[in-house]
């Protein structure tokens, strides 16, 4: 394929005035003087001096053809570039249709290597498992390595499969680790809850015995000094039926003797009862006749009755006044 040569052709005779100059500096060469003697000669001076005027209107010359050459330079670039991007454009227009598809299958390629790729790290990455990782997590790393199919890496296939070898061992190494951790901590944890646990259940044992302990001898001191109370108790009563009963007999012997009360008044001040002074009343009259062995056994029997239904104060206090019974009386004039 030829494309179309429409481009401006450079036109040669923007060099022609250097041509000129180029002669002008050929002559000048030429006819180059080295040395003028003595430049301090006024003559000599003036020659050299003229010399090199000449000259640096040459230069000059050159400097000035340059400036208007480039002027006409950058406007042909200018030109060219133009006409160039403009080549390029109609070039682009043909290459674009394909240059998309290809792109597209391109990228679609790379990104297919680039996800290969990338699985593949993660592989090494996953037989990493950082430190402190628990058996949980390292197994699900494992889990996941073994659900991985090393054929669906197409050509990376080799790699992915000699990586998943490396990271199975090397996760079921650090996984077995892991549980020997998990399994001496546990059972540092268990001892520590047995510890705890004993340590309670012995402070409640503790406690529960001393409490027991308490108790037992708060039980056996409330029964010593119930005993005690009761032995007190039973020693009053006992005291108390022997005094009754010495009364009892007092006054029953004294019914039994003609109602002969002194004794027994004077036992009954002994223990402490002082008899209220009896109401004055008239003497009863003399009993004419002695009382009979059944009227004596009636009257012992009344008397026994009434003590049984009185203590020996009321008992004594009723018969001094001589309210105890009507056939009960004292005679006064027998107490000295």
């Amino acid at each position: 394929m030829t494309l179309a040569a429409t481009a401006p052709i450079l036109d040669t005779e923007v060099f022609t005035p250097f041509d000129r100059i180029t002669s002008d500096i050929v002559i000048a060469e030429k006819e180059a003087i080295t040395d003028f003697g003595d430049y301090k000669n006024p003559d000599v001076n003036k020659r050299a001096r003229s010399y090199v005027a000449k000259l640096r209107k040459v230069r000059a010359s050159v400097d000035k053809t340059r400036k208007a050459q480039n002027e006409a330079a950058q406007t042909y670039i200018q030109d060219v570039n133009i006409f160039s991007r403009k080549l390029e454009a109609r070039v682009t227009s043909l290459i674009t249709p394909h240059e998309t598809i290809l792109k597209s299958i391109k990228d679609e390629e790379d990104a297919r290597i680039a996800e290969h790729e990338n699985n593949v790290q993660i592989i090494i990455d996953m037989g990493k498992a950082p430190v402190g990782v628990g058996s949980a997590q390292i197994q699900e790393y494992l889990d996941i390595l073994k659900g991985i199919d090393p054929k669906t890496f197409e050509e990376f296939t080799p790699k992915a499969d000699a990586e998943l070898v490396i990271a199975t061992a090397a996760l079921e190494n650090t996984l077995q680790a892991a549980l020997d951790t998990e399994e001496a901590a546990a059972r540092r944890e268990q001892e520590r809850k047995d510890a705890a646990e004993a340590a309670r259940v012995k402070r409640e044992k503790d406690i529960a015995d001393n409490a027991a302990a308490k108790a037992k001898e708060e039980a056996e001191a409330e029964a010593a000094a119930a005993l005690d109370a009761e032995r007190k108790k039973t020693e009053a009563a006992e005291q108390r039926a022997a005094r009754a009963e010495e009364e009892k007999e007092v006054v029953v012997a004294a019914a039994a003797a003609k109602v002969e009360v002194v004794p027994q008044v004077s036992l009954v001040v002994n223990r402490g009862v002082s008899p209220t002074p009896p109401e004055p009343v008239a003497a009863p009259p003399s009993p004419t006749t002695v009382p009979t062995k059944a009227q004596r056994r009636k009257l012992s029997a009344l008397i026994q009755e009434m003590v049984l239904d009185h203590s020996a104060k009321d008992f004594a206090q009723l018969l001094v006044n001589g309210k105890l019974h009507p056939a009960i009386s004292i005679d006064w004039s027998e107490v000295c």
